[in-house]
């Protein structure tokens, strides 16, 4: 009898077990939605990670703490005012370009260059591209440089006019270089931007 009843509740247990996984794996596999009001998008994201809103204009996913924010990807809105004959995808090149500068104590770092800007669609058939920027961090003490790729930075207009762009920008943090960001999630949260209606 004793038997039975024990081979019973292993039995259970191993499939409240099973079901509570396939329940954790579900939920971490569809993620959480940020919601953003005021410029009316959502993404998703990965459920173990937090959001951190500092503004309406920037956001970042990672893991968040009292005291610390380990950011993992970035969201944030970008106006850029284009010169005469300059592309939108140039002109926001340029401000993301403003964007990853920096000077510390021993070293300075800007971005010099684009390297590509390559067409992106969401999975729900929203346009934008991929831009790769290319840095230069310099050893003040010794004044050698070093290239470092920056980005993915993925790129969704929100509105334009003649010379004036407004877009979301998902990628790294400001402080991480190319080697440093996990592409993949980065572009996973990219892909999943929708309009709110």
């Amino acid at each position: 009898m004793y038997g039975k009843t024990f081979s019973a509740l292993a039995v259970l247990l191993i499939i409240a077990l099973g079901v509570g996984f396939f329940v954790w794996q579900t939920s971490r596999a569809e993620g959480k939605t940020y919601t953003n009001s005021v410029h009316a998008y959502e993404l998703v994201y990965p459920a173990e990670l937090d959001v951190k809103e500092y503004t309406d204009d920037i956001v970042t996913f990672g893991i968040v703490s009292e005291d610390s924010v380990e950011g993992y990807a970035e969201a944030r809105i970008v106006t850029a005012q284009g010169e005469a004959g300059q592309t939108p995808e140039d002109a926001v090149a340029d401000q993301l370009k403003n964007l990853c500068a920096a000077d510390g104590p021993t070293a300075s770092f800007s971005c010099t260059n684009t390297l590509s800007i390559e067409p992106f669609t969401t999975a729900n058939a929203e346009q934008g591209y991929v831009l790769m920027l290319e840095g230069e961090l310099t050893q003040l003490a010794s004044s050698t440089s070093e290239i470092i790729p920056k980005g993915p930075y993925y790129v969704i207009p929100l509105a334009s006019s003649a010379t004036i762009s407004k877009v979301l920008v998902i990628a790294p943090p400001l402080n991480m270089s190319a080697a440093e960001s996990d592409a993949n999630l980065i572009r996973t949260i990219a892909e999943s931007f929708r309009l709110k209606q």
